[in-house]
């Protein structure tokens, strides 16, 4: 694979590289499924993950939920530049290959449409290598509040 180039999911190959996170005494703010995009945030002096969408909470987007959590739960998320991911994708269906993946309005979903309402921001998330993964490639730094 050249150096620069996206990883595949083709020809058979499997793609198992991740950055699974958890943040210490941090916890399910709500409750939160696989693959749901999450924000983290102090809420009243506790760490806190919750929904985000391109209207609510995008600019503190983390990553995305590696289990089924109930709120007040630990919750392991995979983020970081790099890591392969099973996202919800809004409306459901197959993701595009190669196409570049956003936040979306519903919360904790993605989509390869890029947010124009009034009061979203548009946050790219990654791209789509196969039909169900993508690849994070956010270039965002993490800071814990």
């Amino acid at each position: 694979m050249p150096i620069a180039g996206p990883p595949s999911g083709s020809g058979g190959t499997t793609i198992i590289s991740a950055l699974n996170v958890t943040v210490p005494g941090a916890v399910a703010g709500e409750n939160i499924a696989a693959g749901q995009a999450v924000a983290l945030i102090d809420n009243a002096g506790a760490l806190e993950f919750f929904l985000c969408g391109s209207t609510t909470l995008p600019l503190q987007f983390y990553g995305f939920a590696t289990a089924t959590v109930l709120a007040g739960d630990p919750l392991i998320t995979t983020t970081g530049r790099g890591s392969v991911v099973t996202p919800v994708l809004e409306g459901g269906g197959s993701l595009t290959p190669d196409a570049p993946v956003y936040l979306a309005a519903t919360v904790g979903s993605v989509t390869h449409t890029a947010p124009t309402g009034s009061g979203e921001t548009v946050y790219r998330v990654g791209f789509a290598i196969d039909l169900v993964l993508i690849v994070v490639n956010t270039d965002y730094r993490v800071a814990i509040p």
